[in-house]
């Protein structure tokens, strides 16, 4: 997480969600990091930052499913 993005963090937004009767989820998904990122990048050793290749882009592979 980008800490210039959310200086204090996600709990004044999980809080400011919980004040208004709503469940906070944070929904993560790491096979959608492409590896041309500043994450991937910054951590070369992760496996998504391995593959060279913008298939998991591609909504075309949903066809194949």
């Amino acid at each position: 997480m980008r800490s210039s993005s959310f200086p204090n963090g996600l709990k004044p937004i999980s809080d400011a969600a919980h004040d208004k009767g709503i469940k906070f989820v944070l929904w993560f998904e790491p096979e959608r990091v492409r590896y041309d990122t500043p994450i991937a990048i910054e951590h070369p050793d992760s496996r998504y930052a391995r593959v060279r290749s913008d298939s998991l882009q591609n909504g075309e592979c949903l066809k194949a499913t």
